[in-house]
């Protein structure tokens, strides 16, 4: 969530309003919150060096947890999709619970999501921005970048939701 709030700032004025990144005060304020994002993440290395925070993925390397990030972030935006009957946490994940396939094909799907908000993001601004929050804000616990979060539970998806309520709207909001 918090980690995200910069690059989703920023994200928001590349495709919905272009004209605020030719001032200079904008770009004074993506420094300070830059700064403050900074400041978090020292202190939030500094607080985690005094307790396991690795939750299911203690015996996965941080290469195979990135690896499984497309899967994780497909079972997500399926639980945001069709959330009746689901299980709302999964304690722990393991290499190979999963065949390598399904997280090829997982990780494929997510960057295609990615190459669409970023290539159509003219042509539907709300539906491609409303994917790159999701995807943004759900970055942090994804594990994309190898940090073995908790693999799995729908509390992540709450802060990435406004994405998906943003391409659910975005019919309404277009001209």
């Amino acid at each position: 969530g918090a980690v995200s709030v910069v690059a989703l700032f920023f994200a928001m004025d590349c495709y919905l309003h272009p004209a605020r990144l030719r001032r200079f005060s904008t770009w004074r304020l993506y420094f300070l919150y830059g700064l403050a994002l900074i400041i978090y993440l020292i202190l939030r290395h500094h607080a985690q060096s005094a307790q396991n925070v690795l939750g299911g993925f203690s015996e996965v390397s941080r290469l195979k947890a990135a690896f499984s990030s497309g899967y994780l972030t497909m079972l997500h935006v399926s639980v945001w999709l069709w959330p009746f009957g689901r299980m709302a946490v999964i304690g722990g994940y393991y290499w190979g619970q999963v065949p390598v396939a399904q997280l090829v094909v997982c990780y494929l799907i997510v960057l295609a999501a990615v190459a669409f908000s970023i290539l159509l993001r003219r042509r539907y601004p709300y539906v491609t921005f409303g994917i790159l929050w999701f995807l943004l804000a759900f970055a942090p616990m994804s594990n994309v970048l190898g940090f073995r979060n908790g693999p799995y539970g729908d509390w992540y998806i709450a802060f990435a939701s406004i994405g998906a309520a943003n391409v659910m709207a975005a019919p309404m909001l277009a001209k």
